[in-house]
This record gives C-alpha cells, structure tokens and sequence, in this order.
C-alpha cells in the first residue's frame, strides 16, 4: 500500500520540478546601475572659476512707479458738429438757448390749467357764494348772512303761499324746504308716515328746520297743486325738496334708497340725509347743523 501511494505521487513531483524550471529560466534579470556620488559631494571652496566662465547677472526690467499708468493719447477734438434733425429733441446747436417769452396773463388764471396743474392747490372748502343775477346789495349780504330770526318756525300748507315764501326767502337770504307727500296711494302713504314718524321727529332734524322756509303741499289737490308738483317735477312721495334764494333749480334730497329691481326702499339715516340737505344749500347752512 505504501508502495501504491508513493507511485502516485512521482508524478506530481516530476511536475512541479518542470514548473519550477520553466520559472528559473524566464527571470529577467535587470543590469545594475552604479550609483554616482558625485552628485552629493560639496564644490571646493578653494577652486573659484575665471571671470570668462562667470555668467553676466541678466538685466533686470525697470521698476515703474506705483501708481502711474501711461498717458493715453487726447481723443480728437470733432471739427463740425453732427446734422442737427428735426426729430430728435437733443439736437446739437452753437446758438444761445433762448429764454421762452412769459405766459400771457389770461392762460395763467385759466380754471382749466389751475385744476388739472400738478403745482395747483386744489380748493377746499364750501363753494362760492352764487347771487341772482338781479340781486341788489342788500339781498346779496342776506344771502351771505340769512336773517334766520325772521324765519317762520311753522310749516305752511297752502300751495297758493308759494309766491308769497319766495318773497320772504328774497328778503331773509334763507333756503325754502318744500315736501310733498300723498297719503291716498297705500305705498308712498307708508312712506310719507315713515318719514313723518322717524326723520320729522329726530332732534337734530328739528334743529335744522328752524333755519328753513318750510311748505308742506299734500297730494291729490287742484290745480295749484299740479301746477306746483309739475314745477318740482314731483311724481314720487314723499318727495324733499330744496331751492336756493334766487335760484330756479329745484334739488331733490333722497330719503329712501330705492332698489333697481323694485324691491322695497331702504330708509336713509338721519345724519345722511342732513348732509345731503347742506350740500344743497347756500355756503352760510355748513356749519349750521
């Protein structure tokens, strides 16, 4: 058995001495440099080479001064000037510039001019006192300073009085306040019993009416009547109604706010419809009430 095994293992040696053998023989074998230790080894302070084998130092550039540049060359000087064109509004000229001719006297007091200026003071303030074209003197300082003590504090009722009012407001410079109201049609009688009820009886509605000529004219009546809703353009009620001393416009001053779709109306608060009441009238009612 030992013999056995010892057979199966010559081969293998016989092997491995021929890879061995292959191995050895492909080695390279790499030559050998001498190492040169005259690299190392310190020049000798005694041996100094000759003047004709010392280089020159080289030339060192000059230094320019911190800070400094060169001058560029002045750009030239244009002989003619450019074409001057009509189109351009930095056109190119040797004449004088002009000194623009004041504005006439007229275009500077211009209303236009003054409102829409962005250097005009905008106005403040009620507006002007207007007069009839026909006022006299006296009728101009009631207008400016109404006669109140002489107003009446009672309503007048009577649609034939109207001329006879208009005469009182050319004497005292007062507003005349004229209400129409209909109580026949069940609406505007609803209405016209609102207004009576909730603005006529407020405390500073009160207040303010001692400073007015006052006329109550109540629908369906006679011909005075008609003639003087047809004057007011009164077909609604009630229907609140300012004129001016001397003056024919007759302005309206809402109580309701009426819905576009004709829904029910919506009262107005007493201290808007008072508003709306001085801006109607003359400058001397602003700060009245």
């Amino acid at each position: 058995m030992h013999l056995r095994a010892r057979i199966e293992i010559f081969p293998w040696l016989i092997l491995f001495a021929l890879a061995t053998n292959a191995a050895a023989q492909q080695r390279i074998e790499f030559q050998r440099q001498k190492f040169d230790r005259s690299r190392f080894e310190r020049p000798d302070p005694s041996a100094r080479p000759s003047a004709s084998e010392t280089p020159a130092p080289a030339a060192e550039p000059a230094a320019e001064p911190v800070g400094t540049f060169a001058p560029a060359a002045p750009a030239p000087m244009p002989t003619e000037p450019p074409a001057a064109s009509s189109s351009s509004v930095f056109a190119y000229s040797n004449a004088p510039a002009e000194t623009p001719a004041p504005a006439p006297a007229a275009a500077a007091a211009s209303t236009n001019t003054a409102i829409f200026s962005a250097d005009s003071v905008l106005p403040s303030g009620p507006p002007p006192t207007t007069y009839p074209p026909d006022a006299t003197p006296e009728e101009k300082a009631a207008i400016d300073n109404p006669l109140f003590d002489q107003v009446p504090a009672k309503w007048f009722r009577d649609p034939d009085d109207y001329p006879e009012l208009l005469a009182l407001q050319k004497k005292t410079g007062a507003c005349l306040l004229v209400y129409f109201k209909n109580p026949s049609i069940p609406n505007e009688k609803g209405l016209c019993s609102w207004f009576e009820k909730s603005i006529t009886t407020d405390i500073d509605w009160r207040k303010a009416m001692k400073y007015f000529i006052k006329l109550e004219i109540t629908f369906p009546g006679g011909s005075a009547v008609r003639d003087l809703a047809a004057e007011f353009k009164a077909v609604k009620t009630p229907g609140i109604y300012i004129v001016k001393p001397g003056s024919t416009m007759k302005n309206r001053i809402l109580v309701f706010d009426y819905p576009p779709g004709g829904g029910r109306p919506t009262p107005i608060d007493v201290p808007v419809v008072l508003q709306n009441v001085k801006t109607r009238c003359t400058p001397a009612y602003q700060n009245l009430f």
